[in-house]
C-alpha cells in the first residue's frame, strides 16, 4: 500500500507520537469510533516508520487499527491543502481495502475505514467537525455498501463537534492536534488518560538527548517499581491462596478425623452389645445344660 508523506510543524504534537505510545493511538482510535476504549482490543501499525531513516522534513505514515468487529481503521494525517485529497483519500482506501492474496474468497474482505484529519473543511458550505461518507445511491440515497466509508476531522471546526463527539473526548484529540504549546497540552491532559499518555510520549520525542536518556532511565525504574509492585502483590495472592488450601485440607483432615472417631465408637459401642449378647447366650447355654442334667438325674 502506497503511504502518505505529510510535513511535520512545528508543534508539540507530531504524527510519529501515534507510533511512540499505543496508548495514545488507542485513544484516539476509540475517540474516532465513538467507543470506550475497553472495546478496543488491538492496535497495530501497519508499516513502522524506521526514525533513523528519515530526514525530520517530512514524515511517512500509515497508521492501521485492528478492531473488535474484524474490520480495519486507516489514519492519514494531512496537515497542508491538496486539491486532490479526495482521489488520493479514495486510493489510499480502496488500496487498504484490497487485502485478499490470490486465490482467496471474498468473503475474507472486511470493512475498511479512512480517517482523513485535515486543518481544513472538506466542503466549506456544509461544514462538519467529523463527517462519515459512504457509498449511497443517488436516486433514493439507501446505502449501498458499509464496507468502505471515508470519516473526515476537520480541526478548524472543534466547535461543531456534536454531543456524542464530547462524550467519547474527540473535541479534545482535536485540541491536542492543534496544540502549539505545553500549556495547551497539560490543560488537555487533565481530562482525558489517552491524552496524558500521548503527553508523555511528546515530551519523550522533544527532549534533548541527555534529558532523553536521564527521562527514559526515570521511565524505566518507575516501570521497574510498577513490576515490583504487582509481582509483590501477585506474590502476596499465591501466599493467601495457598493457606485458603491449606485451610481447606486441615478442615477436610479434621472432618474425615471427627467421622472416623464416630465410626470407630459406634463400632465399639456395635461391638459391647455384641459381646453383652454373646454372654447372654452363654449363660443361657450354662442354664439349659444345668437343666438337661436335673432331667437326667430324675429319669435315672
Amino acid at each position: 500500500m502506497r503511504r502518505s508523506i505529510i510535513p511535520v510543524n512545528a508543534k508539540p504534537f507530531s504524527p510519529e507520537i501515534v507510533q511512540l505510545c499505543s496508548e495514545a493511538l488507542r485513544g484516539l482510535t476509540a475517540a474516532l469510533k465513538h467507543w470506550d476504549v475497553d472495546e478496543i482490543r488491538e492496535v497495530r501499525i501497519g508499516n513502522p516508520i524506521d526514525y533513523g531513516q528519515y530526514s525530520g522534513k517530512e514524515i511517512i505514515i500509515d497508521v492501521r487499527v485492528t478492531l473488535n468487529s474484524n474490520e480495519q481503521m486507516v489514519m492519514e494525517l494531512q496537515m497542508y491543502r491538496d486539491r486532490n485529497w479526495i482521489p488520493r483519500s479514495l486510493l489510499y482506501l480502496s488500496r487498504a481495502f484490497d487485502t485478499l492474496e490470490a486465490g482467496e474468497y471474498y468473503d475474507r474482505l472486511i470493512p475498511t475505514t479512512m480517517v482523513a484529519i485535515l486543518p481544513f473543511d472538506q466542503f466549506p458550505d456544509t461544514p462538519q467537525y467529523y463527517a462519515s461518507n459512504l457509498l449511497t445511491n443517488s436516486d433514493y440515497g439507501y446505502v449501498y455498501s458499509r464496507y468502505l466509508s471515508v470519516n473526515v476531522l476537520s480541526l478548524n471546526r472543534i466547535e461543531l463537534a456534536t454531543e456524542t463527539d464530547r462524550k467519547y473526548g474527540l473535541d479534545l484529540w482535536g485540541k491536542l492536534l492543534l496544540a502549539k504549546t505545553w500549556e495547551e497540552v497539560r490543560e488537555l491532559v487533565r481530562a482525558d488518560k489517552g491524552i496524558m499518555e500521548a503527553a508523555k510520549s511528546m515530551y519523550a520525542a522533544n527532549i534533548a538527548p541527555e534529558e532523553r536518556t536521564l527521562y527514559e532511565a526515570h521511565r524505566r525504574y518507575v516501570g521497574l517499581v510498577r513490576d515490583l509492585e504487582r509481582q509483590n502483590a501477585e506474590d502476596k495472592e499465591a501466599l493467601a491462596e495457598a493457606h485458603r488450601k491449606y485451610e481447606e485440607v486441615k478442615r477436610d483432615l479434621e472432618r474425615r478425623n471427627t467421622e472416623d472417631e464416630k465410626v470407630l465408637a459406634e463400632a465399639h459401642e456395635e461391638l459391647g452389645r455384641t459381646r453383652s449378647e454373646l454372654e447372654e447366650a452363654l449363660r443361657a447355654n450354662e442354664e439349659l445344660k444345668r437343666k438337661l442334667q436335673a432331667v437326667e438325674k430324675q429319669n435315672i
